[in-house]
């Protein structure tokens, strides 16, 4: 766990580093005819998340929960890496990695915790304990501890 930024933007880049790119799939099957869909395709389409400046990520920092699954692998570093240093940002992932409180939408967000590896989780967890730890004051709520708990990988 670390409590340095750049240690941590270090550990995101290492872990992340052999990510692949998400299929034509960015967003939800289905949904791909709403504005805001083709806005994610458009700005996110054939990049990786390394390659997505931060200007796009700020524009597009509520928008992780719409991602489809590949997508949502594929480009949370970037969103991770920004909510270090952008306020907006870091509400806007805290508030989408948070475990809900509904059971419907707790299922799809197990789903797309399982579908990191053990040592991704472990990113986003110490991720989200910094942001606990430097801003957990701007979360009434406990929202960046209860993250950072959800986020932890299973022990052995």
């Amino acid at each position: 766990m670390s409590d340095s930024k750049k240690k941590l933007h270090d550990e995101i880049l290492r872990v992340f580093a052999a990510r692949s790119l998400p299929g034509k799939e960015l967003i939800p099957d289905g949904k791909g005819r709403d504005e805001d869909y083709q806005r994610i395709a458009r700005e996110l389409g054939g990049k990786s998340w390394t390659q997505v400046p931060r200007p796009v990520v700020e524009k597009l920092r509520g928008s992780l929960s719409f991602f489809s699954a590949a997508g949502f692998q594929a480009h949370l570093p970037a969103f991770l890496a920004a909510a270090l240093d952008d306020d907006d940002v870091r509400e806007a992932l805290v508030f989408a990695l948070v475990p809900p409180k509904e059971l419907s939408l707790r299922a799809h967000a197990e789903e797309r915790q399982g579908l990191l590896s053990a040592s991704e989780r472990a990113v986003v967890s110490d991720v989200l304990g910094y942001l606990h730890r430097h801003h957990g004051e701007d979360f009434a709520g406990g929202e960046t501890e209860r993250a950072a708990k959800a986020w932890e990988p299973a022990k052995a």
